[in-house]
């Protein structure tokens, strides 16, 4: 009587789960991405998946930064162009 007990309990479980994971795959997710330092405007790419990149995750590695452990990136207060990587971004 175990068995029965437990798979009508994991199929309740999974029958009252199935619309909240369905919400979440339904979604949008927007192409603007805050990672607290700065906020970074990614694109959306033919077949829906959205791609940013570029993205600083450290501060450059240039003057007393060089051969040191990675520092936070500087704050910037503007969205930022994450739809290429661009050369400028590491100045």
């Amino acid at each position: 009587m175990f068995v029965p007990r437990v798979t009508l309990l994991l199929f309740i479980g999974l029958g009252l789960a199935t619309p909240a994971l369905q919400s979440m795959t339904n979604d949008p997710v927007s192409a603007i991405v805050d990672l607290r330092y700065t906020k970074y405007r990614g694109q959306d790419l033919e077949n829906g998946i959205k791609q940013w990149l570029g993205m600083r995750f450290a501060a450059p590695p240039l003057g007393d930064l060089r051969f040191r452990a990675p520092a936070d990136p500087i704050h910037v207060a503007e969205i930022q162009d994450a739809s290429e990587v661009r050369d400028d971004k590491l100045n």
